[in-house]
């Protein structure tokens, strides 16, 4: 591989959302610096081409589980892939995703996807589904877990996101997004330890959330007008 400073220069970048491509073409010569994706998505600026479809870009570990998809989120090294090795030792999860999946907004609420963005994982399996909850990660002596609200989700997935700062309509947008997805999903502050602990504390808030739901559902039907 060679040693030569990357100074290459895209000829162009294109998005096609509707034939799921993106196209480049590098100047003569360029094309060889960019061998990794991890290098060509950064030089396409591939965050502001999905930001235009209502993408984004999340730092979380994305896991496929019986209650749906799951994203661990948080600062390096708090333990978001430990969490989703747990998830996969005692839930048969599947890792989906270790470091940056794509978030979509749609029509039936919000979808996380698999992206090449895959981390030290190595693992950006190509594959949606929609988003039962995230879990914003802390480490401690003891597990503890609780839904947090609109303004605490949002400054959180605020720092976990990927955004060009410089550019005040791009983060105006974002922000926007953030606030939808806020208000969408639940989003849940948990301090963990790296062991089957974890796995029984946010089990036991999912399963608890979904009997809630269940419960007011069958209330809503048994209600009179």
């Amino acid at each position: 591989m060679t040693t030569k400073k990357a100074t290459a220069r895209m000829h162009w970048a294109r998005f096609r959302p509707e034939r799921h491509e993106v196209g480049m073409e590098y100047l003569a010569g360029d094309g060889a610096f960019f061998c990794e994706s991890q290098n060509r998505f950064s030089h396409i600026a591939l965050e502001e081409l999905l930001l235009a479809e209502d993408r984004l870009i999340l730092h979380a570990s994305f896991i496929e589980s019986r209650f749906g998809g799951l994203l661990f989120t948080g600062p390096c090294g708090v333990g978001k892939s430990t969490q989703a090795a747990l998830w996969e030792r005692f839930e048969d999860a599947c890792l989906i995703n270790g470091d940056r999946p794509v978030l979509s907004r749609g029509e039936r609420g919000w979808t996380a996807h698999g992206s090449p963005y895959a981390g030290s994982s190595r693992c950006f399996i190509n594959r949606s589904l929609p988003v039962r909850a995230i879990v914003a990660l802390s480490q401690g002596e003891r597990c503890d877990i609780c839904r947090i609200g609109l303004g605490e989700a949002f400054r959180r997935l605020y720092a976990g996101t990927t955004l060009n700062t410089w550019n005040a309509a791009y983060v105006e947008r974002v922000c926007t997004l953030l606030g939808e997805l806020a208000a969408a999903v639940p989003v849940y502050r948990m301090q963990c330890t790296p062991d089957e602990a974890a796995v029984k504390t946010l089990r036991a808030e999912l399963e608890k959330a979904e009997l809630e739901k269940e419960g007011s559902r069958d209330g809503f039907k048994g209600g009179t007008l």
